[in-house]
């Protein structure tokens, strides 16, 4: 089988497939025929389980829902921190387990930066061990509902995939693994406010509500929960967009200050001239009273030397009085 074609696109997982003939599989098949002939099947999705070919199930519409909803979480978070690599129901990595051989295709899978199997550009399947698998549950038929929660768990539990993540609209068997070094899973402890928070990827946290919710990115952009990872850009121009109106409230309220700071000058000129005023009228008017008060001065200046004069000549015809009587 050639590995080196160029990489498939990676479409979210769809709801239903069109109908097309029934593929007939042997009761047995080497691992071989498995990549030869079923891998890359366009029309169906086959996993191979130390033998035996599984076709993966179709979730039901609500779970599609949520898994889609969590595929564009773990894309923005991927494309924003890069952290890692997102593969796809496409993807298969090769689990080679003690007495047991898996090869399976997860709904989501994420492989680390540091992890010690690099995915190559032209690689059609994954060498490593993800470090992270998620799978949208169908329950369909107890076999397949099985195969998520029971081989699965334990497979993944065995190869070291460091969390894995169990999709599900309906309730249990929803749930959300980390590996612990005794080789088994442990449900992820909650913090609140029901905080689902990732060890393998840092920052990575989600509210389990919101799987049912399924909150739009622009809500999330706004949410502290998802901030770290939600459409920065759009939060970016959120900011400058609130800078902006920050700025020009400011800019009005400094306007307004200015405008009233002139009128108030405005004012201040205006008592300042009517004060000159006042003081221009007053020192008019004492200028007046000062005039008046000579005038009076003067007035009585001339009474008195007039009533002096008068007394003098009284007194000189006095005097002829008395010397005319002597005579």
């Amino acid at each position: 089988m050639n590995l080196l074609q160029p990489q498939p696109q990676f479409p979210p997982r769809t709801l239903f497939r069109p109908p097309t003939t029934r593929v007939v599989v042997p009761p047995l098949v080497s691992e071989a025929e498995y990549w030869e002939f079923y891998y890359e099947d366009s029309d169906h999705h086959y996993e191979w389980n130390n033998g035996y070919i599984e076709e993966k199930g179709v979730s039901d519409r609500l779970t599609t829902c949520q898994y889609e909803w969590f595929f564009e979480l773990l894309r923005n978070y991927l494309r924003v921190t890069k952290q890692g690599q997102l593969i796809t129901l496409e993807t298969a990595f090769r689990l080679a387990l003690p007495g047991h051989t898996a090869i399976r295709k997860p709904d989501l899978g994420v492989i680390l930066n540091g992890n010690p199997v690099p995915w190559q550009d032209r690689d059609r399947s994954y060498r490593g061990i993800c470090d992270l698998c998620v799978e949208a549950l169908s329950d369909s038929t107890k076999a397949e509902k099985e195969r998520d929660t029971k081989t699965k768990f334990t497979e993944y539990a065995r190869a070291g995939v460091r969390e894995y993540y169990i999709l599900y609209a309906h309730g249990e068997p929803q749930e959300f693994y980390q590996w612990t070094p005794a080789g088994v899973y442990v449900p992820i402890p909650r913090r609140p406010p029901n905080l689902i928070c990732s060890n393998v990827l840092p920052g990575f946290q989600f509210r389990e509500s919101d799987l049912e919710r399924q909150p739009s990115p622009e809500e999330m952009s706004e949410d502290s929960v998802y901030q770290g990872f939600m459409l920065p850009a759009l939060q970016l121009e959120r900011q400058n967009r609130r800078l902006a109106e920050v700025l020009a409230q400011q800019e009005q309220e400094a306007r307004l200050r200015a405008e009233m700071l002139a009128q108030q000058e405005q004012d201040a000129r205006r008592r300042a001239e009517v004060l000159a005023q006042q003081e221009q009228d007053a020192r008019r008017r004492a200028e007046v009273l000062a005039q008046q008060e000579q005038d009076a001065r003067r007035l009585a200046e001339r009474q008195v030397q007039q009533e002096r004069e008068a007394l003098q000549l009284l007194e000189a015809k006095l005097r002829q009085l008395e010397a005319q009587f002597r005579q």
